[in-house]
């Protein structure tokens, strides 16, 4: 069966420096083809080249059997190639509808946008997808799950036959990984041929048919996924075999920071723990626990109305980001995009 996208003999360098070499790599309709590598693999790379960034220096790329050159994404949506990064690129201030038409709204015959048209076409398209959005309700407003469910929608308007989903689940919950893969399973069922990046194993195993390892800019491996094991996989992503981890026991420092029945009224209450030196602690708990608004509290995003936390032993009250930076506390944000930087 000829492939929906596929690339042959691929080679791309940056300023001598080879990133993709000699690369074989297909996608077949009504099929999720995990890409797995480590950092540096290569894996950013050719996603670029299949969604039209970048032009590979060697090699052909085909779309459905035919030789072509994708010199722009503009390109790629054309034949169908749509790529959905990590970093989702949605316009926070316009509505769900606005931004699954973006580009291509439908129209009346004086040239304007045809809004009730393009809400009706918005809800019937987020019905067959299963997703329950008000279209009306500004992108900004939603969950990054509902972010990226828009994303999707937005994909399967343009007509997509290739959809890329590049780790898709790094800031899901089990509940909405659950919803994604259910979504996944009936873009399958539709024909699609849908690549799958992620660095969680255990997701690939769950979704994917298929698997293509890269290493170091090459293939170290493709098999179906009922062929081989998790062990087969790392073995093939970093060059050797993996032994099975062991768990040893460990001496951690002294606290390094404590939170004391600390509470904000009305996101979480009397929360108690502490955080060694040399010590990782995991702060778990669904989508709405309080996971990040505990954060925010630690760090002065948001003042706590009870409890205390200490740092190195001694009692800090920590009013602003600023002053958690100069006591050596700093904070990664859950959307790094958005919170974390300033682009």
């Amino acid at each position: 069966m000829t492939p929906l996208l596929a690339v042959r003999g691929l080679g791309k360098s940056f300023s001598g420096n080879v990133v993709l070499s000699d690369l074989d790599f297909a996608v077949h309709a009504g099929e999720v083809q995990a890409l797995v590598g480590e950092n540096g693999a290569g894996k950013s790379t050719l996603i670029k080249v299949l969604g039209g960034v970048y032009q590979p220096d060697r090699g052909e790329l085909l779309v459905e059997g035919e030789p072509t050159r994708l010199r722009s994404p503009r390109d790629a949506l054309a034949r169908g190639i749509v790529v959905i990064q990590q970093e989702l690129s949605l316009a926070p201030h316009l509505s769900a509808e606005e931004n699954i038409f973006l580009g291509h709204f439908p129209t009346t015959r004086f040239g304007t946008v045809a809004r009730g048209e393009m809400r009706r076409r918005a809800a019937e398209l987020l019905d067959s997808l299963s997703i329950e959005i008000d279209p009306s309700v500004p992108v900004g407003r939603l969950s990054i799950a509902q972010q990226q469910m828009v994303e999707i929608a937005k994909a399967i308007s343009l007509q997509a036959k290739v959809l890329v989903l590049d780790e898709p689940t790094a800031v899901l919950d089990e509940k909405r990984v659950a919803t994604l893969f259910a979504l996944v399973a009936r873009l399958k069922a539709q024909g699609l041929g849908i690549v799958f990046i992620s660095h969680h194993l255990e997701e690939v195993f769950r979704i994917c048919d298929r698997v293509t390892v890269l290493r170091d800019g090459r293939k170290t491996g493709e098999a179906p996924i009922g062929e081989i094991d998790q062990e087969w996989l790392v073995a093939r992503m970093i060059g050797r075999d993996f032994p099975a981890h062991a768990r040893q026991a460990r001496r951690f420092g002294k606290p390094a920071l404590e939170l004391r029945g600390l509470s904000r009224r009305g996101e979480f209450e009397d929360v108690s723990f502490a955080v060694h030196e040399g010590e990782i602690v995991g702060l778990a708990g669904l989508v709405g626990a309080g996971r990040t608004e505990v954060a925010r509290a630690i760090v002065g995003l948001a003042r706590p109305s009870a409890g205390t936390i200490r740092l190195h032993g001694q009692d800090v009250r920590i009013d602003d980001p600023g002053k958690a930076a100069r006591l050596g506390i700093s904070y990664l944000t859950e959307d790094r995009k958005a919170q974390g930087l300033l682009p």
